[in-house]
C-alpha cells in the first residue's frame, strides 16, 4: 500500500517491484542501490532547498557555493537514469493505442468537411502563380499532423453533437 508521505527510497523500490523484479534478482539489488541514491538526493534537496529548515540566508549562500557543477550533473544524471528507465518500462507495458477514428490510409478527398474547416481557418497559400489550400499543404507536407488534426476535429464534432 502506498502512503502519501513515502520516502523516495520506498517509492523507487515499489516501482521496481511493480515492474516484476523479484527480490533476489540482480536488477533488484541495483534498484535498491538506486533507491538509496534517490533517498540521498531527496535528503540533499531538503538540505539545500530554498526553504531549508531554519537556515539563515548566509548559511544558504555558503551551502550553494559548495554545490559545484560536477555535483549538480551527477545528481541530475542519476535522477534522469532512474526516471527514464521507469518511464520507458511503463510505456512498454502500457503502449499508447492508436486513435480509432484515424484511418491509416485516410484519403485527402474523404475528409471534405475537415478540409473545409481547416481551409476556412487558414485560407490558401500563394506562391507565385500557384495557390494551395491549407488542408492540402498539411496533408502532403506532414501527413501525421493532418491525421492528428483530423482526429481532433472528429472528436470535437462528436462531443458537440
Amino acid at each position: 500500500m502506498l502512503i502519501s508521505n513515502e520516502s523516495i527510497n520506498k517509492l523507487v523500490k515499489i516501482s521496481f517491484e511493480a515492474i516484476g523484479f523479484e527480490k533476489r534478482d540482480p536488477i533488484n539489488t541495483i534498484a535498491a542501490s538506486l533507491s538509496a541514491i534517490a533517498q540521498q538526493i531527496g535528503n540533499l534537496r531538503t538540505s539545500i532547498g530554498s526553504t531549508s529548515h531554519g537556515k539563515s540566508l548566509d548559511e544558504l549562500e555558503r551551502r550553494n557555493q559548495n554545490m559545484d557543477f560536477l555535483t549538480n550533473e551527477f545528481l541530475i544524471s542519476s535522477i534522469e537514469i532512474v526516471s527514464c528507465f521507469l518511464i520507458r518500462n511503463f510505456e512498454n507495458e502500457n503502449p499508447r493505442k492508436p486513435a480509432e477514428s484515424i484511418d491509416e490510409t485516410l484519403d485527402y478527398y474523404e475528409a471534405e468537411e475537415f478540409n473545409e474547416f481547416w481551409d476556412n481557418l487558414f485560407g490558401e497559400f500563394e506562391m507565385g502563380n500557384y495557390s494551395y489550400p491549407a488542408s492540402e499543404i498539411l496533408f502532403y507536407v506532414d501527413n501525421q499532423a493532418y491525421k492528428n488534426e483530423y482526429n481532433a476535429f472528429i472528436t470535437t464534432e462528436t462531443i458537440e453533437e
